[in-house]
């Protein structure tokens, strides 16, 4: 709560991760309907069908918004680093100009994740939304 407490806050992201699961852990009687989780492939199922606005105790909203299946971004692969700073600050020392940071020799972006100066957590991200361009 000492992080969204007093502030507006809104809960996106793919169908059936939790979103509703998590309002209801944290607001109080907000008793929000949640589905099980498939025991073939654990992940939840699409439950919330709009959008609900709730008071987080201690003051602030938290918004839980139904769930995305798809999420078109519009953008180029070579884009993408610039929604990731760490990345794009980096993407000029790269060996090749076309650097997709995902397998080239040469790599600023990989071999600053190797030294731990850039997130591996971040770099994994970018690429499981490469994947997707």
């Amino acid at each position: 709560m000492k992080v969204i407490g007093g502030r507006r806050s809104v809960l996106a992201g793919a169908s059936g991760v939790g979103k509703s699961t998590l309002v209801n852990a944290l607001v109080p009687g907000a008793n929000l309907p949640t589905g099980p989780v498939r025991q073939k492939d654990q992940r939840g199922r699409h439950v919330t069908a709009a959008a609900s606005v709730h008071e987080l105790p201690g003051g602030g909203l938290i918004v839980d918004t139904p769930g995305i299946r798809e999420l078109a971004m519009g953008i180029e692969a070579t884009e993408l680093p610039w929604y990731f700073p760490e990345i794009a600050e980096l993407t000029p020392r790269c060996r090749f100009n076309d650097c997709t940071h995902s397998h080239e020799p040469g790599c600023a972006v990989r071999a600053a994740v190797e030294a731990g100066a850039i997130s591996a957590r971040r770099y994994r991200s970018y690429l499981r939304i490469l994947e997707t361009l």
